[in-house]
């Protein structure tokens, strides 16, 4: 997925993931931008709770080194909301480099027109692993102004994070 450079360490040799060639992979067809922070550039990135520096837009910075985390609690939903309508036909979840714990294990991705009635388009349950990235196409799609991923439990830990959520047209 990245490129890979070799550090030497003593006897061993351990493999780094190169940033630069993630964070770049992560943005092509995401339609959400760049967020610098929960209401910039646009849209707004929301959630039920949010850990000190770890805020929702964390999720949509297009840079796996950071993460979203909810302040306490195996649930919660992280939401970001376009303020016009768009289709989403696809998305894509990674997990943080949090311990596995901490993982998301059972989700939906929903949409709204209007913030209030949301429409399910993927479930998903599973063991998701720290740092990996899962895609998913959404077999029902709409237009919709708002995204929202409703994490039903994670792995058992006191909160939960995402490295990156993209939302793919």
């Amino acid at each position: 997925m990245g490129s890979f450079k070799k550090v030497g360490i003593g006897l061993g040799t351990l493999l780094v993931a190169s940033a630069i060639s993630l964070t770049g992979a992560s943005a092509a067809g995401n339609l959400v931008p760049l967020m610098t922070s929960n209401t910039s550039p646009a849209g707004t990135a929301s959630a039920s709770s949010e850990w000190a520096f770890h805020e929702a837009y964390k999720a949509f910075d297009h840079d796996y080194s950071t993460y979203y985390s909810t302040s306490s609690g195996s649930s919660g939903y992280l939401q970001y909301s376009f303020g016009t309508s768009k289709i989403v036909r696809s998305y894509r979840l990674t997990t943080s480099s949090q311990p596995q714990a901490n993982a998301p294990k059972t989700w939906t991705l929903q949409g709204s027109s209007n913030g209030g009635s949301w429409v399910v388009l993927s479930s998903q349950s599973g063991l998701y692993y720290p740092g990996s990235s899962y895609y998913f196409n959404l077999s029902s799609t709409g237009s919709y102004d708002s995204y929202r991923l409703v994490i039903t439990a994670n792995n058992g830990a006191y909160s939960t994070s995402v490295g990156e959520l993209e939302l793919y047209e």
